[in-house]
């Protein structure tokens, strides 16, 4: 077995226990291996274990934004709210693909939402300048706290429960889960 096939076969368990019902689950497989690819060619951490680190991380991003979706849509416009404030009735969406990569990034990642979402390879390749991104702006916070411009945008790192989620999300994937050799 090849390491994208092992760190692959990891990412799909994990896919499988996090999400079993979903309608797109025939998906798993080949978005696992697309992440996997990922994480082996361009880790998002260095040393023992940063293909791992980074597929745990992909995989707490793709389940908290889109449920494993490859093809996920949100960020809605509300067209109509009722009388507790609950949207009604939801209008065009405005993030796309697994990542729920905002159409406002579309231009400095050099993408579209056709190509994020009818190349599920493009929608990781996106993700992961995000997610460096973060990475980037947060340095300075706590490990917990890198993924908050992912999660929030704008021009600074604010600490945010979204991002401090995702973060804890990863280290639970990545510690939780048996170990897989593939570096």
């Amino acid at each position: 077995m090849t390491k994208y096939a092992i760190l692959a076969a990891w990412i799909l368990r994990v896919m499988l226990d996090q999400e079993p019902n979903a309608p797109w689950k025939d998906t798993y497989q080949s978005s696992a291996d697309v992440i996997a690819q990922s994480a082996v060619d361009e880790p998002l951490f260095a040393g023992e274990g940063g293909a791992r680190k980074t597929a745990s991380e992909f995989l707490s991003i793709g389940w908290f934004e889109g449920r494993f979706n490859p093809r996920a849509e949100g960020d809605h416009d509300c067209l109509k709210r009722d009388d507790a404030g609950k949207c009604v009735k939801k209008g065009a969406p405005h993030s796309w693909c697994m990542f729920q990569v905002s159409d406002g990034n579309f231009e400095w990642l050099r993408t579209t939402r056709e190509k994020i979402q009818g190349d599920f390879k493009e929608c990781v390749r996106v993700a992961r300048v995000m997610i460096r991104q973060s990475h980037t702006v947060c340095r300075g916070r706590a490990k917990e706290d890198r993924l908050g411009w992912y999660a929030r945008g704008g021009d600074g790192c604010a600490e945010n429960a979204k991002g401090k989620h995702r973060a804890l999300k990863s280290g639970w994937i990545f510690a939780h889960y048996s170990t897989v050799e593939v570096e």
